[in-house]
């Protein structure tokens, strides 16, 4: 009897250290320690030993994973010189760029997770994202941005889907300030253009018919009509 109880007590003893390992490897996981592994590998009761370190290695390669996609998204936003915001069901905001951050002078680690309107406060483009939220079909709208000078933008904004579901709403900025600059010039040139040829065509004009009308015929007027006319 007294070698079958030492031999249970050392079993025993044995086994809540494993399960204590086990217990500390999986709290280590829980925190998101993914390089956490149990160090003991044996019999078929502790065969939760080697599951434990494959899902640890599972969960090591999904979260480096999903870190490379966070990392590559961030560099693409920062990079995309439209200003670019998505927001969730709740009109908070999940993401947005560099570009927007300056557009509207708002901190990004502040902006996020509160509600757009409360950090943009841009009653039109609020409108048009809660469309989107809703699942409307995307929409492009001209809108104009204050500040020390206004701004003229394209607004571009979609519905966001996982699947079947939608999760929110994306809204692209494109700045249109100088197009539609050069747009009123080149309308007030043709303007101009057309204001100052009017005066020279109607004398030309006026030269020409009375030509027509018989002056081409009158020796004495007609070559200083036509040296008029160039």
């Amino acid at each position: 009897w007294i070698v079958f109880l030492l031999a249970a007590w050392r079993f025993a003893r044995s086994a809540a250290s494993s399960l204590k390992e086990l217990s500390d490897v999986a709290f280590r996981l829980a925190q998101g320690d993914y390089g956490a592994r149990v160090g003991f590998a044996g019999s078929d009761v502790f065969k939760l030993g080697s599951t434990l370190n494959r899902l640890a290695e599972s969960a090591a390669a999904t979260f480096a994973g999903l870190s490379r996609d966070k990392a590559q998204l961030a560099t693409i936003l920062s990079n995309i010189v439209e200003a670019v915001v998505a927001v969730d069901l709740h009109g908070e905001i999940i993401a947005l760029n560099p570009a927007l951050s300056a557009l509207f002078g708002v901190n990004k680690d502040q902006a996020l997770g509160r509600p757009f309107m409360e950090v943009l406060r841009h009653a039109r483009l609020n409108d048009i994202l809660s469309a989107a939220i809703k699942g409307k079909q995307g929409f492009v709208e001209e809108v104009a941005i204050p500040g020390p000078e206004e701004r003229l933008f394209e607004a571009h904004a979609v519905s966001l889907s996982q699947g079947e579901q939608r999760i929110g709403a994306l809204l692209v900025l494109h700045d249109i300030t100088r197009l539609r600059h050069l747009e009123r010039m080149r309308r007030d040139f043709v303007a101009n253009v057309s204001h100052e040829l009017r005066t020279p065509l109607a004398s030309i004009r006026v030269l020409a018919e009375t030509l027509c009308e018989g002056a081409i015929d009158d020796p004495e007027h007609r070559f200083e009509f036509v040296q008029d006319i160039e």
